[in-house]
């Protein structure tokens, strides 16, 4: 199930093809296991999966305002990808440090996160792998 904090509604979905009427493309990377689809508030394309040990988070909505659903005290920011100003940020949760990577392309805002311990460059390489880069 995606990693939803907060009380925003969610629906489950069966495929990334009930993202359509959002206007997103996204979906799970070839090697993962475990895919679960949702639409978070009625606007996030959200697809939860697995790859390798860590459980990642991955959405999109073109509607403006914060996506990840992530949080926590900022630790450090790097550029993973210039071209798409893609940027990813570790930061101290509640439970142990998490990644949040997020970039825009094309008016869609997108979001990859993990909060299960997945080091800088494993969710780099899996950002790699979603975004196409």
């Amino acid at each position: 199930p995606p990693l939803v904090q907060g009380t925003s509604p969610v629906e489950d979905v069966e495929s990334a093809a009930a993202f359509a009427p959002l206007g997103v493309v996204i979906d799970a990377p070839a090697d993962a296991s475990e895919a679960a689809y949702a639409i978070i508030n009625g606007e996030i394309a959200c697809v939860a999966f697995r790859v390798g040990d860590h459980t990642y988070d991955f959405r999109a909505s073109t509607k403006t305002g914060e996506v990840a659903g992530v949080y926590g005290e900022t630790l450090s920011v790097d550029t993973v990808d210039t071209a798409s100003g893609a940027v990813l940020t570790r930061m101290q949760g509640f439970d142990g440090v998490y990644i949040k990577i997020e970039w825009t392309k094309d008016g869609v805002a997108y979001a990859l996160t993990n909060t299960d311990g997945a080091d800088a460059d494993a969710a780099a390489a899996v950002f790699r792998a979603v975004s196409g880069g």
